[in-house]
């Protein structure tokens, strides 16, 4: 196969019997697995059939065009997971106490528990393609990474449970976008 960037996600093009498919490679630690095992990494893998009108060059994967709210009052509709994490800034490299929230495909980060204004972080996660434990790399505890190809994002769990439920459901949020922008493509119906 031909790996291709697009829309910062990587794809895979093949060919099998004449017959041309898309395949998504996310790698993704822990989502579904157990607790108890331990993995490096996993990488989920999705494919669909190309369309014989559709080069695999001219296939883009749309963002979503609208702009998330990232000052003022943030409306939480009905968060997936919310609770303290430590966070990297980005050019310091210090870490920081803060509230997290994720609410659809974006996760917040807030100064103060429950106070859903001016976030100090706004992650949409339909642009991410990574949540995975990142112990060796900050060599704090408890710490994992949300990645694209240009942003990470660090953070620490106050407990390997606690960092195991959040990549778990962060993963759940990339796949789901992902597999979305898939459906999508192909003018198939999601259910």
């Amino acid at each position: 196969g031909t790996h291709l960037n697009l829309s910062r996600a990587s794809f895979l093009t093949s060919r099998r019997g004449g017959n041309s498919s898309l395949e998504l490679l996310l790698p993704l630690h822990l989502l579904f697995v157990p607790s108890h095992t331990r993995s490096s990494s996993l990488f989920v893998h999705f494919s669909l059939p190309l369309r014989p009108c559709q080069p695999a060059a001219q296939i883009r994967v749309e963002m979503s065009e609208k702009k998330l709210k990232t000052s003022g009052k943030i409306k939480i509709k009905d968060p997936a997971k919310e609770g303290w994490l430590e966070k990297q800034s980005r050019f310091l490299k210090t870490w920081r106490k803060r509230w997290f929230v994720l609410d659809g495909h974006v996760l917040y980060s807030f100064k103060e528990e429950k106070v859903y204004e001016n976030p100090t972080e706004v992650i949409d996660l339909s642009i991410y393609n990574s949540v995975k434990s990142s112990e060796q790399y900050t060599n704090r505890k408890n710490s994992f990474d949300v990645a694209s190809r240009e942003n990470v994002f660090s953070m620490v769990a106050s407990s390997s449970a606690e960092k195991e439920d959040w990549i778990r459901k962060v993963g759940s949020i990339i796949v789901k976008k992902h597999t979305q922008w898939q459906s999508d493509d192909y003018g198939e119906d999601s259910d």
